[in-house]
């Protein structure tokens, strides 16, 4: 009587475990899914860029810009903003666009997305000197936080080339 008695104690507390651990497992994938939240990482570079000035030294910057955007917000995916400018080397802004690169989503909660986005800038009554290096700044901005400043040199004839991997955001790709 006395080891049947035992023997029931013995797989009830067998069953508290279980629960036990099923409730802590269930509890750490919230956890992890919650520490996730507010991942804003972005992986870019400009893979081209040249400056060509006309007879008149108006300027012509063209380039590509390629990225990888991860973010996780419960709060809903908001816009993703980027400018892009020809600023001089003392940081001078000659000519500037801001876009969109991603509208808002707010029923999304996670975002992993791969894209190229090739643009030209174009300045007007500005002369540019063909000796001088320009810098061309790029700037994306979620929720009013600076993900990623690139700031590329271009010079008329000598194109800029980027040509390695710009990697991964392993915290969300291997989900």
């Amino acid at each position: 009587m006395k080891t049947q008695s035992n023997h029931r104690n013995r797989l009830a507390g067998l069953r508290v475990l279980g629960v036990v651990l099923l409730l802590l497992g269930l509890t750490g994938c919230l956890i992890e899914d919650e520490a996730k939240d507010g991942l804003r990482e972005i992986r870019a570079q400009v893979t081209e860029a040249s400056l060509s000035i006309d007879s008149e030294g108006q300027g012509t910057v063209d380039f590509t810009f390629h990225y990888l955007l991860g973010v996780i917000d419960n709060a809903g995916i908001e816009r993703v903003v980027w400018t892009y400018a020809l600023v001089d080397t003392d940081e001078n802004e000659i000519i500037s666009a801001t876009e969109d690169m991603r509208e808002a989503q707010e029923n999304i909660r996670k975002i992993y997305v791969k894209g190229t986005r090739p643009r030209t800038l174009v300045t007007e009554n500005v002369v540019l000197d063909p000796e001088r290096t320009y810098i061309l700044w790029i700037t994306v901005i979620y929720r009013e936080l600076v993900l990623k400043e690139l700031l590329i040199p271009v010079k008329v004839g000598v194109p800029y080339v980027e040509t390695l991997d710009y990697g991964d955001i392993p915290e969300i790709s291997t989900d």
